[in-house]
């Protein structure tokens, strides 16, 4: 019988890229395969089993903690309850292919356009922060985390730093993109979190959050087979409140960046099968890399939290994670887990003067861009509650504010002077606007090249 990691290398020479099923936000019910494939596909090899600087470093860092037969980190020791040893870093270098494999390859879903200045918080092997400063070269990339773990051959555009990033962030430039990945387990306090990154970026600039949902779910009843899967997971998500760091936390990542003052946010979701049971290629790909994913994790996310926060012996939770693993491959078991992607923007303030992509001219503005393929619109909050005035749509959501009559004449003033701008722009050949889109609330106003019809 193969091995779950001589399958995925079976899939991959057998040339299983998945290219023929779309899996986002997915609400339908993924299709079961009822051939048993693991034992018919050679592709996949059969059933699968368990396999289990640039920062100047101090002897403290790196004199890592040894418990239980795995490595954690040194610098804040107990803050953090996943080990960093080779296993580990060779289950988040798996999962950043399950990322790339949702994404088609994409390194990330926010509207950001040859970012100069990128933060990676908790970058962990550095893998996600080698590929982007590979991808852009022009960019500066900072990646920050508790362990020194990354590699010493690095894209020269490309720095690792150690450091808690639930400290006072100090750094001297603000960042056009913060991506934040896989940290559910590790945060005491997302809005502080979201608060420093939020101070630490450009006006205009973007944050994306990716995580799971740390609990599995089934649409045929087969989870019942998997009841000490059933069990660790519960255990898992006692444990991660108790130590005040919660595990299941992307579900909340939209309202928090909307709390935080973030605006244009947007929250997508994929519905990801934990096992190669799935009917079509790709869900199948994605359930193999998954499955040995969750094979190696009954030890990495449980054994500490079993062990410190609930008090279990060694023992007893080798005996809970040996049930876990055998229910894993299971043929029978079909369940499936939810996956996040949430991004947002940072307003621009009142009155400064941007550059608009679109125009390639300076445009005034009150509100803040969203760039989506070759439009630009700016939309902004009015503050006043005397009169309700709603704007253009923006994707498929709708930005809606106050304004007053002074206010609605502020706008109409400004669309003037937005209007000349733009008019400027073309008489010197810079561009061509099709459509002048005037979207404001409360004096937020400002042009928008496309197919729109003009808003006050």
């Amino acid at each position: 019988m193969a091995t779950s990691q001589e399958a995925i290398d079976a899939f991959s020479a057998a040339g299983g890229s998945g290219q023929d099923t779309q899996n986002d936000a997915i609400s339908n019910p993924i299709e079961v395969d009822d051939n048993d494939t693991l034992e018919n596909d050679s592709a996949f090899g059969g059933p699968a089993a368990s396999n289990t600087s640039k920062t100047s470093l101090t002897s403290g860092i790196t004199r890592y903690r040894e418990e239980n037969g795995r490595r954690y980190h040194a610098y804040r020791d107990g803050k953090y309850l996943m080990p960093n040893d080779d296993d580990e870093q060779d289950r988040m270098d798996l999962l950043h292919h399950v990322f790339n494999l949702v994404l088609d390859g994409k390194l990330y879903l926010a509207p950001i356009e040859n970012p100069q200045r990128v933060l990676d918080v908790g970058t962990g092997t550095g893998i996600w922060a080698i590929d982007f400063a590979d991808q852009y070269p022009s960019s500066h990339v900072v990646g920050c985390d508790l362990s020194p773990i990354q590699p010493g051959w690095i894209p020269p555009n490309l720095e690792f730093e150690i450091d808690d990033v639930e400290d006072t962030w100090r750094y001297s430039q603000k960042f056009d993109f913060i991506h934040i990945r896989s940290l559910g387990g590790s945060i005491a306090s997302w809005p502080h979190l979201l608060d420093q990154a939020r101070d630490n970026l450009n006006e205009g600039g973007y944050i994306e959050l990716v995580d799971f949902e740390y609990h599995g779910y089934s649409d045929d009843g087969t989870g019942e087979l998997a009841p000490s899967f059933q069990k660790w997971q519960a255990g898992l998500d006692e444990a991660s409140k108790l130590f005040g760091r919660d595990l299941n936390v992307a579900m909340k990542f939209k309202d928090w960046l909307e709390e935080a003052g973030f605006e244009a946010v947007v929250e997508r979701h994929w519905r990801l099968p934990m096992a190669p049971w799935a009917r079509d290629r790709r869900n199948k790909e994605i359930g193999l890399y998954l499955q040995q994913n969750m094979l190696d994790a009954t030890v990495a996310y449980g054994m500490a939290h079993f062990t410190r926060i609930l008090g279990w012996s060694p023992e007893e939770y080798q005996v809970l994670a040996a049930g876990v693993r055998n229910e894993f491959k299971d043929p029978r078991v079909h369940n499936w887990c939810n996956m996040y992607i949430v991004y947002g923007r940072k307003p621009i303030s009142s009155g400064e003067e941007t550059i608009s992509p679109a125009l390639g001219a300076p445009v005034l503005s009150t509100g803040a861009d969203l760039i989506s393929g070759n439009e630009t619109r700016y939309a902004g909050r009015g503050k006043n509650k005397d009169k309700e005035v709603e704007s253009a749509n923006v994707g498929e959501e709708k930005v809606s504010g106050k304004a007053t009559e002074q206010e609605r004449r502020d706008e109409s003033d400004i669309a003037a002077a937005v209007k000349e701008a733009a008019d400027n722009v073309m008489a010197q050949g810079k561009g061509k606007s099709k459509v002048l889109e005037v979207v404001g609330e409360g004096g937020a106003l400002g042009i928008a090249p496309g197919k729109g019809k003009s808003v006050k």
